[in-house]
């Protein structure tokens, strides 16, 4: 996530669950995108 920051994206305040495995970003134009944590997923690891 700090790579997209860096990169001009920026967080936006999100209600977000108690244990949250995204992150709400907004791109230089204003759109709206998730990060997923993919090593929380329920596979518990990233694919292949």
């Amino acid at each position: 996530m700090e790579r997209l920051i860096a990169l001009g994206a920026d967080r936006i305040a999100w209600e977000y669950p108690p244990t949250p495995d995204f992150v709400v970003l907004t791109d230089p134009d204003g759109n709206a995108f998730c990060v997923v944590d993919l090593s929380r997923a329920p596979s518990g690891s990233h694919p292949e």
